[in-house]
């Protein structure tokens, strides 16, 4: 891998979709609120091919989460970090799905997205690793596919216990969380440069900095 990548286009302005909302957490007897951003990444099983705006109206279309990445920060917590239990969500994942709720046959959309997840948390301050036996569903009304600006809700409270796997000091003072509340949001970004530079690397994990630089303002954000 090498020292410093970039990961927009030649001309150094790139574009994408990220996805930022709001995590609150009841964890030790009290409450966090943890704002979060990431990407993620799905497919339709039986459309892969199809335009979002073709897709067959009458009928519930499929989704398959393939990945999906988050990162936070909270003053107290420090950095917290969200990814799937690629052995255990495949299997929930495909509970996932899109259906038109469309008045008339002009076109599909506004359609109902449920998403069906099994996601693992990382605290690396504490060095402390949580898992759940539930699953993650939030949900919302999208008019497009990507659901650009839709505002995904959670459905229910999940509960994190700490891993056994973990040691310390840390797994007895915060033995599990609850996420109480969770909204998403995909955003569009436009006109930004990310590279990004890696700090140490081992077989499990890897740090990095980011760097963003907005090439219609000349902002940078570290």
């Amino acid at each position: 891998m090498p020292a410093c990548k970039d990961i927009t286009d030649p001309d150094g302005v790139g574009s994408g979709k990220v996805r930022c909302g709001l995590v609150d957490i009841s964890a030790a007897g009290l409450k966090f609120q943890v704002g979060i951003g990431g990407v993620a990444d799905a497919d339709f099983m039986e459309y892969e091919q199809i335009a979002a705006e073709n897709l067959p109206v009458s009928q519930k279309v499929h989704l398959k989460w393939e990945d999906a990445v988050f990162y936070g920060r909270h003053w107290l917590l420090g950095p917290v970090i969200a990814h799937l239990d690629m052995e255990r969500h495949p299997a929930v994942t495909q509970r996932s799905f899109v259906l038109s709720v469309a008045e008339n046959s002009a076109g599909y959309f506004p359609a109902f997205n449920e998403n069906h997840f099994i996601f693992n948390f990382f605290l690396p301050r504490f060095n402390l690793r949580f898992k759940s036996d539930e699953e993650i569903i939030n949900s919302a009304t999208i008019f497009s596919i990507p659901p650009v600006n839709s505002i995904y809700e959670l459905k229910n409270m999940v509960t994190y216990k700490v891993d056994r796997g973990n040691s310390g000091f840390w797994k007895f003072i915060i033995p599990k969380f609850k996420i109480e509340k969770c909204n998403i949001k995909l955003l569009e970004i436009k006109n930004i440069q990310l590279t990004y530079n890696v700090i140490s690397e081992t077989d499990n994990d890897v740090s990095f900095d980011f760097t963003a630089v907005n090439n219609t303002s000349n902002l940078k954000l570290r």
